[in-house]
């Protein structure tokens, strides 16, 4: 597999944030760490930015957050996170939180560190992570000018690996075009490798199973690709690299962002409807369309052909006419491309 062994080569620091060097009021960085925070609360005093070389926030009603960059950890193990925390003020219990979290590869965040009111100076931390990419999220309610949550020092550590690779990762790439992703990798020297799946996730969610690609088990270059359909926006995608004997490994993570404007979408409304609903399709390769209605049996119950147009709105529709209350299905395809919507009349 990918990596068969591991040998530990040194203590490494991956990332780290101290705010040192940056201006007061800096509410994200794009520097050599990069971070975002997002604050939505109105009052006049609040404040959720860099101060004094530290992160800090203030007067916040509602939650504020802060997130990292999706750090990459994948060449490195049992990797460390920690940081500094501490508030001053009377942080009530029922008013005021602090979470810590962070997710492996985009799955589903772990907590790190929760508190409603008070805790003075804490430093939470975490070992033993393993994966392709560490994110870190720090969410904060302190709803007084007197109340303030203060964080800094935000240190990602690992420990250096060697790998032995029976199977060899040349390159590993993901193109978007239209409303498609193209992923396509290269590999040698591969032995006892069943082969691919392949994985997506989308905006942070969990990695899940989109496709199998079957190994050649050569020892010379192999390529391999793999088309992801119907996506939109920004995707994450791997490679679960699987053994024969079970074993596996995962590739690094990598990125496509898709367009808006440049993909095949429907759109129907209203939707729960009474009278026949309006139906949108944006078809930017001009493709034939087709239209079928199925009941909640599965049974088709009418279809329409669509001229290939870039933009057509469909009214007063026949595939809509005297159809009883109930659950529908309607489903639009061309060529390339097949979305399936749910339609309640009323």
């Amino acid at each position: 597999m990918l990596l068969l062994t591991r040998l530990a080569l040194g203590q490494d620091t991956l990332w780290v944030e101290d705010f040192s060097g940056l201006a007061d009021g800096t509410t994200t960085d794009s520097g050599t760490t990069s971070w975002t925070s997002v604050d939505l609360n109105e009052t006049s005093a609040h404040y959720f930015e860099v101060r004094s070389e530290e992160f800090r926030g203030s007067d916040l009603d509602s939650q504020a957050i802060w997130t990292s960059e999706r750090i990459d950890i994948s060449t490195h193990q049992d990797i460390s996170l920690s940081m500094n925390l501490e508030e001053e003020g009377d942080l009530e219990i029922a008013n005021n939180y602090v979470g810590v979290f962070y997710s492996i590869d985009g799955e589903a965040e772990q907590a790190l560190f929760e508190r409603y009111g008070d805790f003075g100076t804490v430093t939470p931390s975490v070992d033993s992570l393993n994966g392709d990419t560490l994110q870190i999220f720090i969410r904060v309610i302190c709803n007084a000018q007197n109340e303030e949550v203060r964080f800094d020092n935000i240190l990602v550590e690992g420990t250096f690996v060697e790998a032995s690779l029976p199977v060899r990762f040349l390159s590993f790439s993901a193109k978007a075009d239209a409303d498609r992703v193209l992923l396509q990798w290269q590999t040698t020297d591969e032995e006892n490798n069943r082969g691919y799946e392949v994985q997506r996730s989308e905006g942070g969610d969990p990695f899940t199973s989109i496709g199998f690609v079957k190994g050649t088990n050569q020892k010379l270059l192999s390529n391999y690709h793999f088309t992801d359909i119907g996506v939109q926006g920004t995707a994450y995608y791997r490679l679960k690299q699987l053994d024969f004997d079970g074993k596996m490994t995962f590739s690094k993570v990598v990125v496509a962002t898709v367009v808006p404007g440049q993909q095949f979408g429907v759109r129907l409304y209203p939707n729960p409807f009474t009278g026949p609903p309006t139906l949108e399709v944006k078809n930017p390769e001009e493709l034939p369309i087709c239209l079928k209605l199925y009941n909640q049996t599965g049974k088709n119950i009418s279809q329409r052909q669509l001229p290939p147009l870039i933009f057509q709105q469909v009214q007063q529709s026949t595939v809509f006419e005297n159809l009883p209350e109930g659950l529908y299905f309607l489903r639009v395809e061309t060529a390339k491309k097949i979305l399936i919507l749910k339609l309640i009349k009323k």
